[in-house]
């Protein structure tokens, strides 16, 4: 084997071992969103909180609050004043929301996910 079919086959065996280690991550993080948006659905608190890291920055692109937010805690404060049905513990509400052309980018240990609601408003199953 000749010096530039060997260089060529450690290339392809190395774009083969990223492309699967990414395709792994893709998945975690898929994952993740899904737990996101099934906890942002379903108002529970405990599992929606946790998707946020303690130094985690969010865009709110809409609502009165239209702004950038720093940090777990700022977020969190955010989510319950925009959502108080998180911490109503009698709270039966549900959302519809379903995420349209998700997007995965990953960079070394940090993956971001973008997607979009459509034009469509989100839909209140109790009418409101």
């Amino acid at each position: 084997m000749t010096t530039r079919n060997l260089l060529s086959l450690t290339i392809l065996c190395m774009l083969n071992f990223s492309l699967m280690a990414q395709s792994r991550d893709s998945i975690a993080v898929m994952k993740s969103a899904t737990n996101f948006v099934t906890a942002f659905n379903n108002f529970n608190w405990n599992t929606f909180r946790e998707s946020f890291a303690d130094a985690a920055t969010i865009f709110y692109p809409f609502w009165n609050q239209a702004k950038r937010v720093k940090c777990r805690q700022e977020i969190e404060t955010n989510w319950l004043t925009i959502f108080p049905e998180f911490a109503d513990t009698t709270n039966t509400r549900k959302l519809q929301i379903s995420p349209k052309d998700i997007n995965i980018q990953l960079s070394r240990q940090t993956a971001i996910v973008t997607f979009h609601l459509g034009t469509e408003k989100i839909h209140y199953p109790d009418g409101l």
